[in-house]
């Protein structure tokens, strides 16, 4: 009794017949059809590429909104623990976030910024100072960033220092 592949619908013998060209049916692809599937499957890695590189720049910018909100969190972590005053500053004209001067975020040109500030209103010039106090509170602010249509609130709440990120589209 001969056992068969089950993959095959021939026998192993069967298909030597076919190499030694025996039968008339033919196995395989031709060149035009192995031809026609690259040529597809480069359009649809162009394709996914397009897509890919549209979308690299809103990533980036909810990017800067986290790394905007984590210097926050840490500023206010900071002034509790070390039980003095932290502050965050954001030089609007020059597109910079820093706690420290070591460690600087940089904002790309096409991110607008501008601050609400509780007492003065909107601020969209010059720099701007959020001050975190050792108990828990700040001074407050509300800071907008930009890009094409598509806009993030980070709102630090004056009683409890906290930040809270909103998107608007």
């Amino acid at each position: 009794m001969k056992l068969l592949n089950p993959y095959f619908r021939q026998s192993p013998s069967s298909l030597n017949n076919n190499r030694t060209g025996h039968h008339n049916s033919e196995r395989g692809f031709t060149l035009m059809e192995l031809i026609v599937v690259m040529v597809l499957v480069g359009i649809m890695v162009g394709l996914v590429g397009i897509g890919f590189s549209r979308a690299l720049p809103g990533a980036k910018f909810r990017s800067m909104v986290r790394d905007i909100s984590s210097m926050l969190r840490y500023a206010k972590n900071n002034a509790q623990i070390r039980g003095r005053e932290t502050t965050v500053t954001i030089d609007i004209d020059n597109h910079r976030v820093w706690v420290t001067k070591k460690k600087i975020l940089t904002l790309p040109e096409d991110i607008g910024i501008r601050i609400k500030d509780p007492f003065e209103g909107e601020i969209d010039s010059g720099s701007y100072q959020v001050i975190f106090y050792p108990e828990g509170a700040s001074s407050g602010a509300e800071i907008i960033l930009t890009r094409k249509a598509t806009s993030y609130s980070i709102t630090v709440d004056p009683l409890t220092g906290s930040s809270t990120n909103k998107t608007y589209e």
